[in-house]
């Protein structure tokens, strides 16, 4: 089976769950955010 890759763009509380949400079903995530505080 072909592993999914998914882009979250915004890792505030938001976009961080989502990322974490995605990566534990054993996707591949790559997250980008403007912040460097998050």
């Amino acid at each position: 089976m072909h592993s999914r890759k998914i882009s979250v763009f915004g890792l505030g509380k938001l976009g961080a769950t989502m990322a974490a949400c995605f990566a534990s079903r054993d996707m591949h995530v790559v997250g980008v955010d403007i912040s460097d505080k998050t």
